[in-house]
């Protein structure tokens, strides 16, 4: 899906969402490993990483050893943007405002920052 093309903003949105949610479900799996010591969260780790490298590979693709920084970043902007949107939400629960849109923003600027590092034009 890399390419200055126009894409489908919606499958777009829709791919990094899903991208963000499953790179939350490793996270999560490995916090919960910690805490259980159970090994059922390291199998939901490794399971939840792979679909996340296959999709991952449709935003990004590597051709060079700068492309593979591009999907380390990617990586890392997508965990970054999620935890926005999270913060984002208690604010919102907390009837803090300011901060929430400060939050969502945050986010939506680190969605564009993938958007632009993968040279995708949605």
């Amino acid at each position: 899906m890399s390419g200055a093309e126009k894409k489908d903003v919606g499958i777009i949105s829709d791919m990094l969402q899903a991208l963000m949610n499953t790179a939350s479900i490793e996270h999560h799996a490995i916090m919960s490993y910690f805490k259980s010591k159970d090994k059922k969260f390291l199998e939901l780790r490794d399971i939840a990483r792979n679909v996340r490298r296959r999709w991952l590979d449709r935003i990004v693709k590597e051709e060079s050893a700068e492309d593979s920084e591009n999907w380390c970043i990617s990586k890392h902007i997508l965990l970054a943007s999620m935890a926005y949107l999270e913060i984002g939400d208690r604010y919102y629960s907390m009837k803090k405002l300011k901060e929430a849109q400060e939050a969502y923003e945050d986010g939506r600027i680190l969605m564009g920052l993938l958007l632009t590092l993968n040279d995708i034009k949605a």
